[in-house]
């Protein structure tokens, strides 16, 4: 799919025929022609100084010639004019990103160019040089909490970010559309690790992963939920009317907190709830003391919580 910036590219080429530099036409004036072109290119990430070499290969198009157009900052410029040779180098590369698209034509054929894949996209690739992408999340969150990830792309500009998620179940989920917010938030709807991975690309790259830097994979553990039952003891014929759960390390109380009593169901009489989020790593002793509406206090048999 072309952006707005590749559509402005391709109306470029129609005055400059005649003094030797070609512009792009408005492909959508002109019938989509039988042939096709793609690109490659020889290195996605080179050396800051180095080079990197390009190839055009097209199909169904006699007496070819090629036209190259490169993108650094925002800005398209021909990268080689049209030729018969249908390979282009960038050479002394400075620190950024770069795209590369190439047009193919019957030699003189220019108003009529050729911008288009066998798969029917556009021919484009990235170049990263000296570019980075990381990407942070919480080391551990509570069943049910929002995990938030944030992403920092370097040297790659303009910048469009994707996310995507790997549940403990194993399925993948996108954030959605690439787009230029730097952040994303979703629920830890279950318990285990999460795993993510963020994307960074300009806005005319292809949308996946050879379009776009990407980071190292990150992951958050989800906690699990405490249970607490009312002893079957207890005089169970009324309620809780309070609900407090400790967390005690080596004897002594690290943390407490009341529980919601819509974190308790009756029919069970038990209690499902989070710890403190604040709570630091390490195992816990815990204690949930229920509060009877007939001014009784009845507490949970203790058990082990290990908070990760």
């Amino acid at each position: 799919m072309r952006t707005k910036n590749m559509k402005t590219l391709s109306r470029l080429m129609i005055g400059a025929v005649f003094t030797g530099m070609a512009l792009f036409p408005a492909s959508s004036v002109f019938a989509a022609p039988a042939g096709t072109v793609s690109i490659t290119e020889t290195e996605r990430a080179p050396a800051l100084g180095g080079s990197d070499t390009f190839t055009a290969t097209s199909t169904n198009i006699p007496n070819v010639e090629y036209q190259f157009w490169v993108e650094q900052d925002n800005t398209w410029r021909v990268a080689q004019n049209w030729s018969p040779s249908r390979t282009v180098t960038l050479r002394n590369l400075t620190k950024g990103s770069y795209l590369m698209t190439v047009y193919a034509a019957p030699k003189g054929q220019y108003l009529h160019p050729i911008n288009t894949t066998p798969e029917g996209t556009v021919p484009v690739v990235s170049t990263f040089v000296n570019s980075a992408v990381t990407v942070t999340g919480p080391a551990s969150i509570n069943e049910g909490q929002a995990i938030t990830l944030s992403a920092q792309a370097t040297n790659i500009s303009p910048v469009l970010y994707q996310f995507w998620y790997e549940t403990p179940s194993g399925v993948w989920k996108a954030s959605g559309n690439y787009s230029s917010a730097n952040h994303f938030t979703f629920t830890a709807a279950q318990t285990g690790v999460y795993r993510y991975i963020a994307y960074a690309k300009m806005p005319d790259a292809i949308d996946d992963a050879q379009g776009a830097g990407y980071s190292a994979v990150g992951t958050t553990q989800s906690q699990p939920a405490i249970e607490a039952k009312v002893p079957k003891a207890a005089n169970i014929s009324t309620t809780p009317i309070a609900i407090t759960a400790s967390f005690d390390q080596n004897g002594s109380l690290v943390a407490s907190e009341n529980i919601p009593l819509s974190d308790y169901n009756a029919s069970t009489q038990t209690a499902s709830f989070l710890p403190p989020s604040t709570l630091a790593a390490g195992t816990y002793t815990v204690t949930v003391l229920f509060e009877m509406s007939n001014a009784n206090f009845v507490a949970s048999p203790e058990q082990t919580y290990t908070q990760q």
